[in-house]
């Protein structure tokens, strides 16, 4: 009876097979803030998980890293019966070189809800194109062929409509064809709740700051939010915004959000509603990609990327009163310098290469520029002005003196031959400008005066 068994698992052994490691979504290369799954192929019920050699404590078929970071990469096996073939995970400390964000909707939906992404490719969109996986099923992967004639490479950005399918999870990612040059991905989540609490759609990094709304469907008007993280109250108020200024990983959490609501634009009597939201995962990433640096001196614009790799490229963006959110500079071709044109816009950078590319720097604007000769002509202006004031006032105390009926006459200065004073002594003036006792009266002369006259007489 022993044999028997023994033989029965020998062979239900062999039927099952040895298991594998496969990753999904199956990316040909992980970037930092990638949420992956590895899933232990053909097994079911527990499962034994080893890192780098290492058993660890779950035992799921499916072990998910919700974000990636270059800790997260090493060899991973699992083990059920036998033990797989390691997989090899290498988690890039960089962005993919290319961007898909939401342009329209929300990452948390209804079942038959979607949104619009947009797609952006600054060295042109030819050989791209979009999938979604819906599930968790690798095998449920189909391509978006929406609007294939925009995927050239005049066209370095594209919109595109994508759905759940009624699907309760979704993955959007874009690939460019036989390369292994792909986008972020984006990941969609059904909900059945009027009340939803709005993530990022990446994840944060630690030191920025991040908005979680809480929003009703249908544009319900908020009379007041509460919001919860891991299911404890943190605010009430009546903004359904719920800013984190400075992020850290004490922050990494479920957060939720309840909200009194009512749709008074259709009756102004409507009855006050209160839902809570589902909750949502708030990664953080501890791990910063590198940052381009932008520095300006004038109208020169430099750009710097001391930690992407040498062969890296930049490229410019801007933005203005008519592009908040910034667009590439197509007039400036990939360059580490650049001149600028237009004063009224700020300008920023990145380093892009083949499988990467940093975080954008700051916006910044052109500094004023310093014209010297135009400071010199100031300055002379100055000087002529100021010398002729002073030829001016030189020439009047020489020529000067007092004025008497429209006559000027000299001032006498200094003393007679004998040293005695001469001039005149002012007389106090009448009402109608008649002198009073003569106008002006001339000096008693002193006695040595006058005997000075009888000497020389």
């Amino acid at each position: 009876m022993k044999i028997s068994l023994l033989i029965i698992t020998g062979f239900l052994a062999l039927a099952q097979g040895k298991p594998e490691v496969t990753l999904f979504p199956p990316f040909q290369l992980v970037y930092v803030g990638d949420e992956i799954h590895l899933n232990c192929k053909d097994s079911s019920g527990p499962v034994k998980w080893y890192f780098n050699g290492v058993q660890q404590n779950e035992t799921e078929p499916t072990l998910r890293i919700p974000t990636a970071t270059p800790a997260s990469s090493g060899v991973y096996a699992c083990e059920k019966g036998e033990r797989s073939e390691e997989k090899n995970v290498t988690v890039l400390d960089s962005l993919p070189p290319a961007s898909l964000s939401i342009k329209m909707g929300f990452p948390v939906m209804s079942g038959g809800d979607g949104v619009v992404v947009e797609l952006t490719v600054d060295d042109g969109l030819a050989d791209w194109w979009c999938v979604i996986a819906r599930g968790t099923d690798p095998r449920n992967v189909t391509v978006n062929r929406s609007k294939r004639d925009m995927f050239t490479n005049e066209n370095y950005t594209v919109t595109l409509h994508v759905d759940l399918n009624h699907a309760d999870r979704a993955v959007v990612w874009c690939v460019k064809n036989s390369t292994t040059q792909r986008s972020n991905a984006i990941i969609l989540k059904k909900t059945d709740s009027m009340v939803v609490l709005e993530p990022p759609v990446s994840p944060a990094l630690e030191g920025e700051s991040l908005v979680l709304r809480c929003v009703v469907w249908g544009n319900g008007r908020i009379d007041q939010v509460t919001f919860y993280k891991d299911n404890r109250e943190i605010r009430m108020s009546k903004d359904p915004n719920f800013t984190i200024s400075n992020v850290t990983q004490a922050d990494k959490a479920d957060y939720s959000c309840q909200a009194d609501y009512t749709f008074s634009t259709l009756h102004p009597n409507a009855a006050v509603h209160t839902k809570k939201s589902d909750p949502q995962p708030l990664r953080v990433i501890g791990f910063r990609p590198p940052r381009a640096s932008l520095s300006v001196r004038n109208d020169n614009l430099t750009c710097s990327c001391p930690k992407c790799p040498e062969k890296a490229q930049f490229h410019w963006y801007y933005r203005d009163s008519a592009h908040e959110h910034g667009e590439k500079l197509t007039s400036s071709p990939p360059g580490k310098t650049m001149t600028v044109t237009d004063k009224e816009k700020e300008y920023a950078c990145r380093a892009v290469w083949d499988d990467g590319m940093s975080l954008m720097s700051q916006y910044r604007a052109a500094e004023p520029v310093f014209h010297a000769a135009g400071l010199i002509v100031v300055v002379l202006v100055i000087l002529l002005g100021l010398i002729i004031t002073a030829v001016v006032c030189w020439r009047k105390r020489r020529t000067g003196g007092i004025t008497v009926g429209g006559e000027k006459k000299k001032k006498k200065k200094g003393k007679l031959d004998g040293g005695v004073d001469g001039g005149y002594e002012a007389t106090k003036v009448g009402p109608e400008g008649k002198e009073e006792g003569g106008g002006y009266e001339t000096l008693k002369q002193t006695e040595k005066a006058k005997e000075y006259e009888e000497e020389t007489v």
